[in-house]
């Protein structure tokens, strides 16, 4: 099952992959963790936590406009702060 998930999201970061150990819902912070993935990938990413963790809030930085457009495009709410 892993494998599947990483051929078709790719690398995952440790802090989802270790989401689950708590029972407290605690947030996922990502960090530029999809700066070099494609468009396709970066969409496909973003549908599986939205999917998967939509109980928990999720903090994205990030210096484009990439996943706010695909987060859009995609109908899935979103609260974004530009600092």
């Amino acid at each position: 099952m892993i494998q599947n998930i990483l051929k078709k999201y790719g690398k995952i970061d440790v802090l989802i992959n270790n989401a689950g150990i708590s029972e407290e819902k605690m947030p996922i912070i990502l960090d530029e963790a999809f700066a070099y993935y494609d468009n396709e990938r970066l969409k496909n990413i973003l549908l599986y936590l939205a999917k998967e963790f939509y109980d928990r809030q999720i903090i994205i930085f990030t210096c484009t406009d990439r996943e706010k457009n695909i987060l859009n495009q995609e109908n899935i709410n979103y609260n974004f702060i530009e600092i």
